[in-house]
């Protein structure tokens, strides 16, 4: 097994951005359903409908990939999968509330791209130096480190949605005093609506409940930003790992 576990054939660049790859795709995968549902009210069907157009991006790159696969060579079309699966994270890390299901299908076509373009040539290239009898194993450790890094990404996002969120609730909530004249005038245009109503001193409360309710889903939008801009941080620092990849004798 001497072939299999040598940290030059098996733990190579093309096995470390494996687990990465994974867990930006995965979950950005959860994420994103899961926002439009909390934030923006979608239901079921309409947040695992918006996922589609990464299916069109997969078929996409599944027919470019037969025309440019022996012109271009498997490093550079990794790059360009990953330039894509960035590109399609610093896209969502650049929404806001008023996002709709065309908005958001171009990066999740993007995202299909990107991960295709990405894994095709991964996956062979990370076994490529292991020997015929240590491919089972090798392959095995492969999905392994990819399943891994899928369930690590999502339990990571969600623990940096709630630590972001949390964070910009507290600058924002530095606004909300009433020293801030915006604020004042927003309370009470809000309560004199209320007012119609209900009295004035529980028109007030429910101007304050509105105004804290949207602060919060603000903040919690924030959340998601920073999560999916750090998705394409991580992603576009891949590429320069590329640089240390050495091309293989034989493909097997």
């Amino acid at each position: 097994m001497e072939g299999l576990y040598s940290p030059g054939k098996i733990i190579n660049p093309w096995s470390v951005s494996s687990p990465v790859l994974m867990a930006v795709f995965l979950a950005s995968a959860s994420l994103l359903p899961s926002m439009l549902q909390n934030l923006m009210g979608y239901t079921s069907f309409l947040s695992g409908l918006s996922m589609g157009a990464r299916g069109c991006g997969n078929l996409l790159a599944l027919f470019v990939y037969f025309i440019i696969s022996r012109k271009l060579g498997d490093r550079r079309i990794a790059a360009i999968g990953l330039f894509f699966l960035g590109l399609g994270s610093w896209y969502f890390g650049m929404i806001n509330l008023e996002i709709n299901l065309s908005t958001i299908a171009l990066p999740n076509i993007f995202y299909g791209i990107g991960i295709f373009f990405s894994l095709t040539p991964l996956v062979p290239r990370s076994c490529a130096r292991i020997d015929n009898k240590d491919l089972t194993n090798a392959s095995s450790l492969q999905n392994l480190l990819k399943n891994t890094g899928g369930a690590i990404g999502t339990s990571i996002s969600t623990t940096m949605i709630a630590r972001f969120s949390q964070v910009h609730q507290m600058m924002m909530t530095n606004h909300l005093n009433f020293s801030n004249e915006f604020y004042n005038a927003k309370i009470e245009a809000m309560a004199a609506n209320f007012a119609q109503n209900t009295d004035w001193s529980s028109a007030m409360h429910m101007a304050n409940n509105a105004v804290y309710g949207e602060l919060l889903k603000q903040a919690h939008l924030w959340g998601y930003v920073e999560t999916f801009r750090w998705f394409a941080f991580a992603t576009f620092l891949l590429i320069p790992l590329l640089l240390l990849i050495k091309k293989p004798k034989s493909i097997l």
